[in-house]
């Protein structure tokens, strides 16, 4: 088990710092919310986004939609 040992903020911030480098304008992150088991949080945490600075710009069902301006 890999949980909680930093390896996706490690990947999402070499991700930021691409595409940031590439030119792009922003990023969007989609993370499913509510009381799920762990693995069905493959896409991320809330929190893990917004520590980055992702901002909430909508939600479909239970998936949140989350912008980062780069």
């Amino acid at each position: 088990d890999f949980r909680g040992q930093g390896i996706a903020r490690a990947i999402l911030d070499h991700a930021i710092d691409f595409y940031r480098y590439q030119g792009y304008d922003g990023m969007i992150a989609l993370p499913i919310i509510g009381d799920f088991k762990k693995e069905l949080h493959y896409r991320g945490t809330m929190n893990m986004y917004s520590e980055r600075g992702y901002e909430e710009i909508g939600q479909e069902g239970q998936t949140k939609i989350l912008y980062k301006k780069l």
